[in-house]
């Protein structure tokens, strides 16, 4: 009579492989996370800096935004430099209110943090002035707007971002969203940022919400 069949045990060899390819996957997601979580740090301290202790713990979701955006400026270049100077510019309805403003968010940022000689902050009336802007913040009252605005942009190497909807998939370069827990977070699309002689860090598109590539 043949002896009843066992499970063949797996080797040792074979464990500690599995093992090992088990810690390598949690050691690479726990890095992606820790990277995430500092850079958060990092933007939050950028507000924390020109904020009284009182505020800290309630930036806006403007405020978070205008900070992710002095904080990205450090991960761009323009036809493989980093700029000095940034121009930024930004469209918004001429209803907006002050503190819903990014790029008004952004203007007190840049003049508390005394950074004048590496930053201009321009609204635009008319996008044909767009012209000498290296960044371009479209606000999601100008969600109808999109199309004729990112069509006359696609000429130049602007980097183009929005909190209006799906705007990573209306042409748009960088999107910034609501997560899970209502926290602000970024996602980009690769493809649109590869038309133009813009480049954005890997180190920087590894930690967003979302990367069409």
């Amino acid at each position: 009579m043949w002896p009843l069949s066992r499970k063949k045990r797996p080797k040792k060899t074979q464990l500690w492989i599995e093992k090992t390819n088990v810690s390598v996957a949690i050691y690479h997601n726990f890095g992606i996370t820790l990277k995430k979580h500092i850079f958060t740090l990092l933007t939050l301290m950028c507000l924390a800096v020109v904020t009284s202790p009182a505020r800290a713990q309630n930036f806006s979701d403007v405020e978070i935004k205008a900070a992710y955006i002095m904080k990205l400026a450090k991960f761009v270049t323009w036809s493989g430099q980093h700029l000095n100077h940034i121009n930024f510019c930004y469209i918004e309805s001429s209803s907006q209110e002050e503190d819903a403003s990014v790029g008004r968010s952004l203007a007190r940022l840049v003049h508390a943090k005394n950074a004048g000689a590496e930053w201009s902050v321009r609204e635009l009336r008319n996008i044909d002035e767009m012209r000498n802007c290296n960044m371009l913040f479209i606000s999601d009252t100008e969600e109808s707007s999109l199309p004729n605005i990112l069509t006359k942009v696609s000429d130049h190497d602007i980097l183009t971002m929005s909190d209006a909807r799906r705007f990573i998939y209306k042409e748009g370069m960088l999107g910034f969203v609501l997560d899970g827990d209502s926290r602000v977070k970024m996602e980009a699309n690769l493809k649109n940022i590869r038309k133009t002689n813009v480049m954005v860090s890997a180190t920087v598109l590894e930690l967003m919400q979302e990367v069409i590539k």
